[in-house]
């Protein structure tokens, strides 16, 4: 019984209830971007990439949106093709990425 719980847990996931990043996309309507980019684009976008997207926060008002999420991503590339995508005609966008794994995505 102890060997089988103990390969159970080992298939588990190791990062606990929470995805491996929060991710904080914030877009304003200021003198750089004059459009705000849509909440739901924004989620559309993470979504090709992440094996797992909460919604932890959202803002969405006439001159900002911002959503704060849990996601879970495989590799730094991944990080870099939603940045990426994000940030393809969209200047004004704020992008933060934080490690909830102390640097083991890497």
């Amino acid at each position: 019984i102890f060997i089988l719980v103990w390969l159970r847990s080992k298939r588990e996931n190791t990062t606990g209830p929470y995805p491996n990043l929060s991710l904080i996309i914030s877009s304003d309507s200021n003198e750089k971007s004059r459009e705000i980019i849509d909440i739901d684009k924004m989620v559309d976008i993470v979504k090709k990439y992440a094996s797992r997207v909460d919604v932890v926060r959202l803002e969405d008002s006439e001159n900002r949106n911002e959503i704060s999420l849990y996601i879970e991503v495989d590799s730094f590339s991944m990080i870099s093709d939603i940045r990426g995508e994000l940030k393809s005609g969209h200047d004004g966008l704020e992008i933060i990425f934080i490690d909830n794994t102390a640097g083991k995505i890497i």
